[in-house]
């Protein structure tokens, strides 16, 4: 199973009012902007800058499922920024 974006998206819509921990909105963000998220992927330099990033920012430990998505969308919106069209 391929756990890139629409993985996490479809998962988190199917819980709206959970709660999501920070290694699992990591894995969601670094997917929206990188195109997956595996298992190989959280040792690299990337998805740990984004845990860490997270974690200073949500520093209770978990985001709601509305800010997973916000996090993701504003990923997404940062690369389209930087990719000339």
């Amino acid at each position: 199973m391929k756990m890139d974006e629409l993985f996490y998206r479809n998962m988190m819509s199917h819980q709206s009012g959970a709660e999501v921990g920070i290694s699992l909105a990591a894995s969601a963000v670094y997917a929206a902007k990188y195109g997956a998220c595996g298992p190989a992927d959280k040792s690299r330099v990337e998805y740990k800058i984004l845990l860490r990033t997270l974690r200073e920012k949500y520093a209770a430990g978990n985001l709601s499922v509305s800010e997973a998505i916000t996090e993701m969308d504003s990923v997404k919106s940062d690369t389209r920024r930087v990719v000339p069209q």
